[in-house]
């Protein structure tokens, strides 16, 4: 998810939304389509990113949907294929809320989806989105020699009703890229174009135009600066994950020694970080109700302006980030030189 999204999707979580009716449109027959075994919804599972990918704040789901109006994209780590569907719908009044968790969870069941609260199948989901929920469901879905186990987290917290939909074996997938475990075709990545952009600051927001911007972004739109800075973070990681594997994969490299040299890579960052790495992350935590209560004013200067503060504590967390997996691409680069492995 690009940096923007995450800006947007917190926001929206935090947003009270009018009320919905205490019983979901969405019941059993529908249910199917939206958890299915090649699909969730009108997604396909697998699927590759695409340059067009709209943010979460800009997907719209038809009536058909209902009451689930929007979707969170997730995909593997590595290979950015498709793993899960976040459906999404506000309902701001707990009773209706609840209400609606319940109605779907009973057409869910009658569906045919397994309740695994207490004892989930192998193998375990480690998606948030699932294995956070309320409840945690799965299903075997196909016939001999295409069936797939499918996982579905329902929960409604803090103003939203959300049905998550992921497959077992792209779940796994991610897992084991997570892990550094790539495909034997893994390419180097390419980096991004650099970042031109500047961050917004508080003083632009006196600008008609920098207000529309920043208005837009809780549309779908985009902030240029987060989105570069976002690239940035994405392609330094991957290198320095890229690197890690042609090491392992060399033979030459003990993946014991490895970790040791990763730990204190990490530990040498983190000391020579010029600020706290944990303060942008705090900071995030104080400006988002700030910035919902922005919101709410329907002040467009005001917006603007809580919305640049916390943009730019996103952005310095990123960098902190990106900083260190620089420094992990470079200790990688030395010890391939120091045993004569080719990274090319």
């Amino acid at each position: 998810m690009r940096l923007c999204g995450l800006v947007v999707a917190a926001v929206l979580a935090m947003v009270s939304g009018r009320a919905v009716a205490a019983e979901p449109i969405v019941m059993g027959s529908a249910l199917p389509e939206l958890c299915g075994l090649a699909q969730a919804g009108p997604y396909r599972f697998g699927a590759a990113r695409t340059a067009a990918e709209p943010s979460p704040a800009a997907v719209r789901l038809g009536p058909a949907y209902a009451p689930f109006t929007g979707a969170n994209l997730v995909r593997t780590s590595w290979s950015d294929a498709l793993m899960l569907v976040e459906f999404r719908a506000k309902i701001a009044q707990p009773e209706a809320g609840l209400a609606a968790e319940a109605a779907v969870a009973s057409a869910l069941e009658k569906a045919g989806w397994i309740l695994d609260n207490d004892a989930p199948r192998e193998p375990a989901p480690s998606a948030p989105e699932i294995a956070d929920a309320n409840r945690l469901y799965s299903r075997m879905i196909g016939g001999d020699g295409a069936s797939e186990l499918l996982y579905a987290g329902l929960s409604w917290r803090g103003g939203r009703l959300t049905l998550a939909c992921a497959r077992a074996d792209l779940l796994a997938l991610d897992r084991r890229e997570a892990e550094g475990f790539l495909p034997d075709d893994a390419q180097r990545p390419v980096p991004p174009p650099p970042v031109t952009a500047t961050p917004i600051t508080a003083d632009q927001c006196k600008d008609a135009a920098t207000r529309d911007l920043t208005a837009a972004v809780f549309d779908g739109g985009a902030d240029p600066y987060v989105d570069q800075v976002t690239d940035q973070r994405a392609y330094w990681d991957r290198l320095a994950r890229w690197l890690r594997w042609r090491l392992e994969k060399s033979g030459k490299a003990d993946a014991a020694q490895l970790d040791e040299l990763q730990f204190a890579a990490e530990d040498a960052s983190r000391d020579d970080a010029p600020a706290d790495p944990l303060a942008a992350v705090l900071g995030l935590i104080i400006s988002m109700p700030q910035l919902e209560e922005a919101r709410k004013s329907n002040d467009s200067r005001r917006i603007c302006e809580a919305y640049a503060e916390t943009a730019t504590l996103l952005a310095s967390d990123l960098l902190q980030r990106t900083a260190r997996s620089k420094a992990l691409a470079g200790v990688w680069t030395a010890e391939a030189a120091r045993l004569g492995v080719a990274l090319d």
